[in-house]
């Protein structure tokens, strides 16, 4: 396996696992991927950011580091002394973590960039924390560059000596956090209070647009809304990327967390979209706009919920369906005219349509239309 290492600023180094460059830095963006972790090598479309030095008290390297081999099918994550997760929010630097006068080195981070807005990331990891001081297992979605402005979710586990708990947080970064000041905003915080040293949890990310919503189960089958949080526009144009972490004080205990794997789906099926008439005009008299859906195959439009069907215009309030039926392939719904000529303005406009199956499944699609 060839490795390349790639300096930047401080004592970090990226490791490019793989030959050559990993797709993400020259193709689009996936907006899914699943890992099971079942190789003994890492999937090269992950970035391992790496801290080299220099260690405080005389720590030897690692800080923090990961195995596909001390147990087969699952990502292995473990934790050495005085490191920390916000490495990708804080430039890769050494912090005084809670303003103790100790140092914590930026823990090892892998990290995984996607595309979309309209998602669902998943994990199942199991944790081995015995009883001592503090330490935290974190699994991350980053919107932004990590710098002023960058937004994110965390799921993780905290354990000390008093205090065991999950932890669902969405925050804000809005300015430098170079010595762990952490110029953060809380927007959503959830606490899951009971957490043994041994125990498994399914852990849930959606975005639908503009809504993040986390939740967990312990089974994989019963969830628990931690919170769902409205962004508005916030989220829009961001890179996204998930980062696995974590941070350890004096004493990890041989600490770790098996992620057994880690996966990202669109969230609702990609529709075809035909929106009749090609050209708007805004003083016509018209009556309807008239959209075509279809499905991909696998999918029949005779199971489209007509009283679900939406058509919307980003950051306007949708116009609902007037009526709709099944025309052979396609599903064909109208719309009020007026309603929509409310909603845009001249020029090339993209005009959304979502709705639900039957069986409650999302789909979505879009059309550009001309309007004069």
């Amino acid at each position: 396996m060839k490795k390349g290492k790639i300096f930047f600023t401080g004592f970090m180094a990226l490791l490019l696992l793989g030959m050559g460059l990993p797709a993400y830095l020259s193709d689009p963006l996936p907006d899914n991927f699943f890992d099971d972790f079942d190789s003994p090598a890492l999937d090269p479309a992950w970035q391992v950011v790496e801290y080299l030095g220099p260690f405080v008290y005389n720590y030897p390297p690692p800080a923090n580091f990961y195995s596909l081999t001390e147990n087969p099918g699952f990502l292995r994550y473990s934790l050495t002394a005085m490191t920390h997760y916000d490495g990708f929010m804080n430039g890769y630097q050494i912090t005084d973590r809670f303003h103790s006068g100790y140092y914590h080195h930026p823990g090892l981070e892998l990290h995984r960039l996607f595309s979309g807005n309209d998602w669902v990331f998943e994990t199942k990891v199991s944790y081995h924390m015995p009883f001592c001081n503090g330490r935290n297992f974190s699994v991350r979605i980053y919107f932004g560059d990590g710098g002023m402005d960058t937004y994110y979710v965390a799921l993780e586990y905290w354990r000390d000596v008093n205090q065991n708990h999950i932890r669902f947080r969405l925050a804000h970064q809005y300015g430098p956090s170079m010595d762990d000041s952490e110029q953060i905003n809380i927007i959503s915080d959830y606490y899951d209070i009971y957490g043994p040293a041994d125990m498994t949890r399914h852990l849930r990310v959606t975005r639908e647009n503009n809504i993040l919503k986390t939740e967990y189960s312990y089974d994989g089958n019963l969830w628990t809304t931690a919170y769902a949080t409205d962004m508005g526009n916030l989220l829009d144009g961001l890179q996204q990327r998930v980062v696995i972490t974590g941070l350890s004080w004096f004493l990890p205990s041989g600490s770790y967390a098996d992620y057994d794997y880690v996966k990202l789906t669109p969230n609702a099926i990609s529709s075809s979209i035909n929106i009749d008439p090609d050209t708007l005009n805004l003083k016509s008299k018209g009556r309807w706009i008239t959209a075509y859906v279809g499905l991909p195959e696998g999918y029949d439009v005779n199971e489209i919920d007509g009283s679900t069907v939406e058509l919307s215009v980003s950051g306007e309030t949708p116009v609902p369906a007037d009526r709709g039926e099944v025309q052979g392939s396609l599903f064909m719904v109208k719309f009020d005219r007026d309603a929509v000529k409310n909603l845009v303005s001249p020029g090339d406009v993209e005009l959304n349509i979502t709705g639900n199956l039957e069986d409650g499944k999302r789909f979505k699609g879009s059309d550009t239309i001309r309007v004069r």
